[in-house]
């Protein structure tokens, strides 16, 4: 329910919404650790967490169906393209929101972030020396 007034909107809060979970305690937790003064830290661990992040939802993409099987990918329109694009990302939104509650995540949700940590966590900078203070 959203309510206009003059100057400002009031949202009443509903109890049985999905899709509002608590923070991710785990990935708040991980993203915290470490020494957040040192700018190479916060670097590595931002990247890492981009990396696991996009890494894990292209995985997890890939596993959910949204189109014929029998149709031949080399003849899509662009239209077939967005329109598939807009069906996965409903489809993913659904997996992270389905059966969670203001109290609690979906089991999906907190196995996608476990993933997406572990991930997350085994980048190598080796091979990026402006990681490296030297």
């Amino acid at each position: 329910m959203v309510i206009h007034f003059t100057h400002s909107i009031w949202c009443a809060p509903n109890p049985v919404l999905k899709g509002y979970p608590p923070p991710d305690g785990p990935l708040l937790s991980w993203l915290l650790s470490g020494n957040l003064r040192d700018q190479i830290t916060v670097q590595k661990r931002v990247f890492g967490f981009v990396y696991g992040l996009l890494t894990v939802t292209r995985t997890k993409l890939k596993t959910i169906r949204v189109d014929d099987p029998t149709e031949e990918k080399d003849k899509l329109t662009e239209t077939d393209v967005e329109i598939r694009q807009a069906k996965l990302a409903s489809a993913f939104r659904d997996l992270m929101t389905e059966g969670q509650s203001y109290k609690r995540p979906n089991d999906y949700r907190v196995d996608f972030y476990k993933e997406v940590i572990r991930v997350a966590s085994e980048v190598s900078f080796c091979g990026f020396p402006h990681f490296w203070r030297g």
